[in-house]
């Protein structure tokens, strides 16, 4: 972007200063950089002086690199001014887009039974530290939730961590990659402070044995070098561990015994996202129509993640199209740009279940559905892919592959384009 002061461009009252500095003849004419109007240069009394007959702004041979220096600096502070202003546009609309603070226990849509046994377990913690004798610092006991990706975990997590008062640290299990990372994060907590590793299952072994280790006996015990023995056990603060993940069965049972606490969750039903999408809408002051909070969602697999990502979408289509609100037909056409089907199913899954029809039905090796879905890893689509399809009942998983289900085939035939 180009600054001006008083109508005209820096470069140019540079090069306008500049060249009436370096002017030999009365002749020449130049712009003032004033009222940027154009007149003829003099020297009245043999010096080198310059004023504008319009508006009388002088600038002499004397005084002409301090007119530089101030044109700098005017333009310097508009160019400060406007950053700030951009700067605090990106804030806002930053802050906007924050995810709100997660409520409070009461305020949780679905898995009722695990909501009841996070508030017995915080319950009676609070009535344990509560006791006479309870020491200064006891620390809430491990807690491993599991179930679907965008069940709540991370939400849950937050909850505790703010029921109990207590500093939450967020950690990855793929980035605690090896013992010495491990023991970085345990050495940074404080007492009581609680330590969210989600996708716990990603810890390699290594990681699992000293994360257990710590959490049984509250030491870290180093490792010296391969070979070398372990070095002297550091003394850790009480702290708790929340483990989230998508499979508690890829955690060593060694790990997995040392959460006092083990929360399934499930998929919420149609009725329950819709709930908690009309509360999240009037909380953001959006304008949804009944009707499209049902269509979200009943594309939205019993998954509050997906249902919001759903809900955002909607909202930039109704943008797009000049309006504001959120009608049943915002949500086809969101659904429509994104390839979204009745279910919820997205073009991958779709091509896979194709895939099973046009092989009459299965039973089909993973390995050969994998390949057909430009050559995913069979991990991720028996993972990301298959959970799917078989909780809304579209395949059956068998000893010898997958398999088509009647649903399944009514599902293809009712979406054919």
């Amino acid at each position: 972007m180009t600054h001006t002061i008083h109508g005209i461009t820096y470069d140019t009252a540079v090069e306008a200063l500049t060249a009436a500095w370096k002017a030999d003849r009365p002749e020449g004419v130049w712009r003032c950089c004033r009222c940027n109007k154009m007149f003829a240069l003099a020297r009245p009394d043999g010096t080198f002086s310059i004023q504008c007959p319009h508006c009388g702004d002088t600038f002499s041979e004397k005084n002409c690199a301090g007119a530089l220096g101030y044109w700098k600096q005017r333009l310097a502070e508009e160019a400060n001014a406007l950053a700030k202003e951009r700067a605090k546009m990106y804030a806002d609309a930053a802050k906007k887009k924050t995810r709100p603070a997660p409520p409070h226990l009461d305020d949780v849509i679905g898995n009722g039974e695990a909501v009841m046994q996070i508030r017995t377990a915080l319950d009676a913690f609070r009535g344990r530290k509560g006791a006479a004798d309870a020491p200064d610092w006891l620390a809430f006991p491990h807690l491993l939730l599991s179930g679907p990706g965008g069940t709540g975990k991370t939400m849950l997590s937050e909850i505790v961590a703010r029921e109990l008062k207590a500093k939450i640290h967020l950690q990855m299990g793929q980035v605690l990659s090896t013992p010495a990372k491990v023991a970085e994060v345990l050495l940074s907590l404080n007492p009581g402070d609680v330590l969210f590793i989600d996708e716990i299952h990603g810890l390699k072994t290594p990681c699992q044995e000293a994360m257990y280790r710590a959490m049984e006996d509250g030491v870290l015990v180093p490792q010296i070098r391969a070979g070398h023995g372990e070095g002297k056990p550091i003394a850790l603060p009480p702290f708790t561990v929340i483990g989230a993940t998508t499979d508690e069965w890829g955690l060593l049972p060694s790990l997995c015994q040392r959460f006092k606490y083990r929360v399934r969750l499930q998929r919420m039903t149609a009725a329950e996202i819709a709930e908690a999408i009309g509360r999240r809408a009037k909380r953001a002051g959006l304008d949804v129509d009944a009707d499209a909070i049902g269509l979200i969602a009943e594309r939205s697999l019993g998954t509050p993640r997906l249902a919001v990502g759903l809900l955002d979408g909607c909202m930039d289509t109704a943008i797009a199209q000049g309006g504001q609100s959120i009608t049943r037909d915002i949500v086809r056409l969101t659904c429509q740009i994104w390839g979204i089907d009745s279910l919820g199913l997205d073009r991958v899954a779709r091509t896979y279940l194709g895939f099973l029809r046009d092989m009459g039905g299965g039973p089909i090796r993973l390995n050969v559905l994998a390949a057909k879905l430009d050559g995913l890893a069979k991990t991720t689509v028996e993972r990301k892919i298959e959970p799917d399809l078989v909780w809304l009942g579209l395949i059956e998983k068998q000893a010898n592959g997958r398999s088509l289900t009647r649903l399944g085939r009514e599902h293809l035939d009712k979406e054919k384009p």
